[in-house]
């Protein structure tokens, strides 16, 4: 576009407020925009521009500019996507114009090769630097290619669109709604155009990276008014002069109430709606990158060669002309943003264990405390303190849990666990992607229909990671050895190791689970029959039925008998344990290794002892030899049953008449069965609370894809060691295709996991 350079210290200066109001405070309003500040002080910004003369030029001179003040510490940092190759856009007819001066050429010939690439057409993947180029020789020189080339400036244009969460248009009108999302798909590559796009949507199958119908990649659009030239006899250009530098902030139709489609942007709600989202997409990423989490630096300087194996031999340090050590600093860079967020991502889901922890411990306790004071009456009655005390400690314990849950809940630690989660497995897709030159986004092929607090996720990861074409380029140059030797290395770290990964957690999460699920049913019923029990004996009628006296049931060695009976079959069930089983679990427990989430290595509490060991004392009581049988699991759960049902009878009349200050046997056997009947409800509401079932199903469906493309993986690479250059150029192609598979199939399964627990959050209802 034609700007009237009269007007660009004006325009420079709507810039130079834009670039203040990112990091101004959000307690205050900005009178120009109408709506606070980001806050977006330790956030370092990203300018992406095509360096055309004019608007795009002057955007990059306001962030160099203002890169140096104070204000912007986190830094402002410019990426060129441009339409063709640079030397090639200089003989454009962008360039080209009597209007283009000579120093808007040589700004663009000036600015470093590093942060330009060429925007890539679907058709363009596969292209060398050679091919693209003679590709754009006819594109820049055909007389009938107008078409081809405005197509290209388009695409330029909607890759900014695409990869910026605000988009900046300076164009000398308003930006006006309009009515469908067909009419878009005509417009020229103008700044308008590219503004709707933002608004609306963008075009199908003009990127590599298509958009999604969920809108993912709409955005916010800050206008900023810039007169053209003035023509000769123009009334109007006063007016528009007037205007210039004047900013306006508009804001995708989603945010729009339904009767207001036909109006302006400035419309109150449709700003508030808009203003709001894009406020919780900054705060995220400012609580991002103000975490104050310490961070193992052994872990992270080791990041690269965690993901890939034998990194330091494959992947040399760079030097002058040595492209392979661009792809090891964008690998090592993406290593190792991972491997922070992983590590806050285990800060914080050590957070909400230790609050699942807590809360199931209170709900045991209160409802042991309520049990006390309810049944614990001495015969006869004396009106002690106990169950006063009793009463208000079980009141105690559930304020006290209530209290815990909402300091936790106010500070978000479990939304701040997930989004860390779903960012590092990412960024963990995005690592391989980048390293077998795929030239595949992340972002455009996760969480596509989420928008709000999630939608932030695929920003971070686009951020971190894009341009990918550039990669590509590199890892296509490789000879065929070095391609080889680097897929192999992807295998190992990221197949073999995610199959690993996904079998021992499948095991160890049928085992937790297996293990509450038995323990809830067996408590409960034996809670039921306890009830049963004592409600017979606790009514004269269906005691005088049954010709029974409670009093009278049995006396202190019939009760010795009752318990050793029930000694008797639990030691028949430890007996048949497999105690190299046990061992294994026991070893399991202290050496629990996972390598992207594991806990901080730091002394286990005295009460994570505790349950660690009773975990494994209970467990001797479920032998696998048993449980393997046909109908082995009922055959435990009743055997369990009965022993604790008579051991509790056993144990409440074998204590009576010990002293005047114990409750009579039927009050005792009614506490123990509300303990049982609490314990079996939290049991059964700890496999609930941790999705065990939910992640051993997604974990199993994971492995078995892992396991089949390791297998083929191996077949391919088995493939690579003849001699015909085109068959292992075919198979290198195939392995490539079978990475973005695997990536495919992992985003979904993480992004499953993270709506499980958002749809599921802690609760201390849960107890």
């Amino acid at each position: 576009m034609d700007l009237d350079p009269g007007q660009c210290n004006l325009v420079k200066t709507g810039l130079k407020h834009v670039f203040a109001w990112l990091r101004a405070s959000p307690k205050e309003k900005d009178q120009e925009l109408g709506h606070p500040g980001l806050g977006l002080t330790d956030t370092p910004v990203v300018l992406l521009s095509s360096l055309a003369p004019g608007a795009d030029q002057w955007a990059v001179s306001v962030a160099r500019e203002v890169s140096t003040e104070p204000v912007h510490r986190a830094g402002v940092h410019v990426l060129a996507p441009l339409p063709f190759f640079k030397d090639q856009y200089l003989e454009s007819s962008t360039f080209n114009r009597a209007c283009v001066d000579e120093s808007a050429k040589q700004f663009l010939a000036n600015f470093p090769d590093e942060e330009t690439f060429v925007v890539r057409f679907n058709d363009e993947l596969n292209h060398n630097e050679a091919e693209l180029r003679a590709k754009h020789r006819l594109i820049l020189t055909g007389p009938d290619a107008k078409a081809v080339r405005d197509r290209r400036f388009l695409a330029a244009g909607e890759y900014v669109a695409a990869y910026s969460d605000i988009l900046l248009a300076l164009t000398d009108g308003s930006i006006r709604p309009i009515e469908s999302s067909a009419l878009i798909q005509r417009e020229s590559p103008s700044a308008e155009a590219i503004a709707q796009r933002k608004l609306r949507g963008l075009m199908f199958g003009l990127l590599p990276t298509s958009p999604a119908l969920g809108g993912s990649d709409n955005g916010a659009v800050i206008h900023i008014y810039a007169p053209r030239k003035p023509k000769r006899n123009d009334t109007s250009a006063n007016a528009k002069t007037s205007k210039a530098g004047k900013l306006e902030i508009l804001f995708p139709y989603e945010y729009c109430p339904d009767h207001l489609r036909a109006q302006n942007y400035s419309d109150k709600r449709w700003q508030k709606a808009g203003y709001a989202a894009l406020f919780a997409l900054a705060q995220n990423f400012q609580l991002l990158n103000t975490e104050q989490i310490a961070v193992r630096k052994e872990k992270e300087a080791r990041a690269l060669s965690e993901l890939l194996p034998n990194a330091e031999v494959l992947l040399p340090a760079r030097s002058d002309g040595n492209e392979l050590g661009r792809l090891r600093d964008t690998l090592d860079h993406l290593a190792r943003l991972r491997r922070r967020i992983a590590d806050y991502n285990r800060y914080y889901d050590e957070r909400i264990k230790r609050l699942k922890q807590t809360l199931f411990r209170l709900a045991f306790f209160s409802a042991l405390f309520f049990a006390l004071a309810e049944s614990w009456v001495p015969t006869p009655d004396t009106g002690g303190p106990l169950r006063t005390f009793c009463f208000v400690a079980g009141v105690a314990l559930t304020l006290a849990a209530w209290a815990i849950f909402s300091w936790h809940r106010a500070r978000l630690y479990d939304q701040r666990s997930d989004d860390y989660r779903a960012i590092a497995e990412g960024l963990r897709v995005q690592f391989y992607w980048t390293a077998c030159g795929s030239g595949e986004s992340v972002a455009s092929n996760y969480l596509q229909r989420q928008r709000g607090e999630i939608g932030w996720i695929r920003g971070v990861i686009s951020a971190a990671s894009f341009p990918y074409e550039t990669m590509r380029s590199i890892f296509d140059n490789l000879s065929p050895d070095k391609r080889r030797a680097l897929l192999g290395s992807i295998r190992k770290g990221w197949v073999q190791e995610q199959l690993g990964y996904f079998t021992s957690n499948v095991d160890k999460l049928t085992r937790q689970r297996a293990f509450f699920v038995h323990y809830s049913s067996i408590m409960l019923f034996s809670a039921f029959l306890l009830y049963i029990f004592n409600f017979i004996f606790q009514y004269s009628v269906l005691a005088n039925l049954s010709s029974l006296n409670p009093s009278l049931l049995m006396n202190r060695s019939e009760a010795i008998s009752l318990c050793g009976a029930a000694i008797a079959i639990v030691g028949i069930l430890y007996g048949l344990s497999d105690f190299d089983f046990i061992d294994k679990l026991r070893t399991d427990e202290l050496n629990s290794t996972d390598k992207l989430f594991q806990a901080p290595s730091k002394p286990r509490t005295f009460m994570d002892r505790i349950f660690a060991s009773l975990f494994l004392v209970f467990s001797m009581f479920l032998p696998k030899r048993v449980e393997s049988v046909r109908g082995g699991n009922y055959l435990l759960r009743g055997a369990l049953v009965v022993a604790i049902t008579i051991l509790v009878v056993g144990s409440a009349y074998y204590v009576r008449g010990l002293g005047s200050w114990l409750p009579s046997p039927i009050k005792i056997s009614s506490m123990l069965r509300n303990l049982l009947l609490a314990g079996g409800v939290l049991c059964g509401l700890w496999v609930s609370a941790n999705h065990l079932t939910e992640n051993i199903r997604r974990y199993a469906s994971m492995e078995s894809m892992f396991n089949g493309a390791d297998e083929r993986f191996g077949q391919y690479l088995a493939a690579c060691d003849g001699n015909d250059p085109v068959v292992v150029q075919r198979v290198f192609d195939d392995i490539r295709s079978l990475i973005i598979a695997v990536g495919r199939e992992s985003l979904p399964e993480n992004a499953d996991w993270l709506f499980t627990h958002r749809a599921r959050p802690v609760e201390p209802v849960s107890t």
